[in-house]
């Protein structure tokens, strides 16, 4: 299996595939999460990109301050 991925300590979403799961995964950028692309709790556009959450309370957090969970982000990659 072919896995490409962001960092996953910086909080960027992790895309590609793991053996047991059915779809792409994420980071939750609030709590550190892995979280299915498909079943997440909830998502968000910020800047031209799309976060993922575990929850609508991690979503909240986010939408309170989101440059407090993508402030340390290098510029973005073409796929994202």
């Amino acid at each position: 299996m072919q896995r490409i991925s962001g960092s996953l300590d910086d909080g960027r979403i992790t895309f590609g595939e793991s053996k047991g799961v059915t779809g792409a995964m994420a980071i939750d950028p609030v709590c550190g999460m892995q979280v299915e692309r498909g079943r997440a709790g909830a998502v968000a556009a910020y800047h031209d990109r799309t976060y993922f959450f575990c929850s609508e309370s991690c979503k909240a957090k986010f939408d309170a301050d989101p440059e407090a969970y993508v402030k340390d982000e290098a510029e973005p990659e073409a796929e994202r």
